[in-house]
């Protein structure tokens, strides 16, 4: 779909991903609908982008409320082209607490808002988008659902959120059918943890009880007082994702918002996770690698040097050879892990393998592919200079590669 001179409308639009997604698409020419209960940030977004961003206060789970706002946009724009929905909440709370069983009233909360209220924003905008004449590839819009990682892989304390992020994924796919007559797209997102005003800290409760005083606690930043984000901090490579100074000052939350039965557990939920992190960043490798070698590819293809492609050089197919060896060798292996994982047999020496290997093979191939390039692999505007630079810290976050060395010894060395 053309994104320019469309019309979209953004569910949860004025704060965390739903923001982010408005100032994307406004930075494209789309006519930007923010639909948030918080009027005074949204209207403050829509003031500071301009006339093609409008702010509409509208809770999702009202019927007659998100009618009446579709009806303001067609009014204002004449046409609904894309509906993005980013509106929900999150809360902590286990099935049974030290006080009782998990509230129910706050349970269907989270089930109304993130999941009733993005079916009925769905139903509404697909009914206006129906009207619409097909664009230029035969489509007449699109709708985005937000879920999460959670609804595949909840932790403790996520029954709720992971419950309506699992109903958001599920539906998405019987809904694509049924629109598809109507040349309606529709696909889902499900992303992991990024700057909302919703997320979790690692915050020290205890100061003299060492990993003991780490406890995991969520935070709506929206809702509180003393949270700050600072700069964003300039990076090597990543520069697709934000890396910001958070600062919390006295900020006061329930005791509801820890997670986990009790303080001082929060160095343990880390750990458990650990393996899980580590063989995602060998997965992040391995698809990273597959990129490499296919942009890689159609280049040398393409380009010519001394009268014939530089794919018919030996050199060339032999660097070419060695990269996709390797991608095939830690294929296997990162299969053999989560294979592993799903059985809940991978331990944290195999993830580590993984994590090291995969790091360190993306890097070894982004610097073979880049040198296939030519001087072409050091300008910017080809996806191989960025993935060479987004390569290097794949060796350094998740425990650096020298750590997951020294943990696997420790393994050998009983």
């Amino acid at each position: 779909m053309e994104i320019e001179n469309s019309v979209a409308i953004i569910t949860g639009g004025a704060s965390g991903l739903g923001e982010a997604t408005v100032r994307s698409l406004h930075s494209k020419n789309c006519k930007v609908c923010i639909f948030d209960t918080n009027s005074e940030k949204g209207m403050a977004i829509a003031e500071e982008l301009g006339k093609n961003v409008a702010f509409f206060k509208v809770d999702v789970c009202n019927t007659k409320n998100v009618q009446e706002s579709i009806s303001e946009v067609m009014k204002k724009f004449q046409k609904i082209s894309i509906n993005i929905n980013c509106a929900g909440i999150a809360i902590a709370e286990k099935t049974l607490k030290k006080d009782g069983p998990h509230e129910l009233e706050s349970f269907r909360k989270v089930i109304e808002i993130n999941l009733l209220g993005t079916f009925n924003v769905i139903r509404l905008c697909a009914n206006e988008m129906a009207k619409n004449p097909l664009g230029l590839n035969s489509e007449k819009g699109v709708i985005i659902n937000t879920a999460s990682v959670a609804g595949i892989e909840g932790q403790k304390g996520q029954v709720a959120y992971a419950a309506s992020k699992g109903g958001v994924a599920s539906m998405t796919l019987p809904i694509a059918r049924d629109l598809a007559r109507d040349s309606i797209r529709c696909c889902c997102i499900a992303p992991g943890l990024f700057l909302t005003p919703m997320f979790e800290i690692c915050s020290k409760t205890d100061k003299n009880a060492g990993a003991k005083g780490v406890s995991l606690i969520m935070i709506d930043t929206s809702e509180v007082e003393g949270f700050k984000r600072g700069k964003n901090l300039k990076k090597l490579g990543l520069k697709g994702n934000d890396t910001s100074e958070l600062f919390f000052e006295n900020v006061k939350v329930p005791l509801t918002n820890l997670i986990g039965d009790e303080e001082g557990q929060g160095f343990y939920q880390l750990m458990k996770q650990l393996p899980w992190e580590r063989l995602l960043i060998g997965i992040t490798a391995l698809g990273a690698i597959d990129y490499a070698l296919d942009q890689t590819v159609n280049y040398v293809q393409q380009r010519n040097a001394f009268g014939k492609r530089i794919m018919d050089f030996q050199n060339t197919r032999f660097k070419l050879a060695e990269v996709k060896t390797k991608a095939e060798i830690l294929r296997s292996f990162v299969n053999d892990c989560i294979l592993r994982l799903k059985e809940n047999k991978l331990d944290a020496a195999t993830a580590s393998m993984a994590k090291w290997w995969g790091s360190q093979v993306q890097n070894e191939v982004m610097d073979e592919c880049l040198q296939l390039h030519g001087g072409y692999g050091f300008m910017m505007e080809y996806p191989i200079a960025r993935m060479y630079a987004d390569a290097r810290v794949q060796s350094i976050y998740g425990g650096t590669n020298e750590i997951m060395k020294e943990l696997i010894a420790r393994s050998i060395d009983k």
